[in-house]
């Protein structure tokens, strides 16, 4: 993805006085146990390419989820448009810094997204289950969110090129002793 991003940028040269392409690839999940049952297992993923140009000192930006190369081309083509239809403003030059090029990751000792979901779903209900079983528990609930970003950028004026992934977990346990119930007598849930 980085060529791609260092191919975009290189292409607005003479076009713009500045141009930045970033791409970020975003993964999540979400599982809850609630009084012994599977309440949510969700997956999710989105990405995407934001493009941000100078002309004359205006910008312009566009975005798009066709990480593709024509697809990258169409958002800096868009991206170009907007900058162009900018009322004229003076341009100010910007600051030129060293160029530089790195990657940064998060430690992740375990990646979250490689444990199967039998045995995620097993120690939410270990947890759930060391709640124990007070009748005064109205609710038990255990819970477990992942995030993995990954992010790519690069930029004409000073030729940064970075790749930075990053990756984070959080479990959750918890019990309502509230009573859940209305004054109408329907049982509700305890959030």
């Amino acid at each position: 993805m980085l060529d791609l991003l260092r191919d975009i940028v290189d292409l607005a040269d003479g076009a713009c006085s500045y141009a930045e392409a970033r791409h970020e690839e975003r993964v999540s999940e979400e599982i809850t146990v609630r009084n012994g049952a599977v309440e949510q297992a969700d997956f999710g993923t989105s990405e995407g390419v934001g493009i941000r140009v100078r002309v004359g000192g205006a910008w312009g930006f566009a975005a798009t989820r066709d990480v593709s190369r024509a697809g990258a081309r169409e958002a800096l083509s868009r991206a170009l448009d907007i900058a162009r239809a900018q009322p004229a403003l003076d341009a100010v030059a910007l600051t030129h810094a060293t160029p530089a090029e790195g990657h940064w990751a998060s430690p992740c000792a375990i990646d979250p997204f490689a444990v199967p979901l039998e045995d995620k779903l097993s120690l939410l209900h270990a947890a759930q289950d060391a709640l124990g079983d007070d009748p005064r528990l109205a609710s038990r609930e255990a819970a477990y969110s992942a995030g993995r970003t990954r992010k790519a950028f690069a930029l004409s004026i000073a030729l940064v090129r970075s790749c930075a992934p990053s990756c984070a977990s959080s479990p959750r346990v918890r019990s309502c002793g509230c009573d859940c119930t209305s004054q109408d007598g329907a049982s509700t849930v305890c959030g």
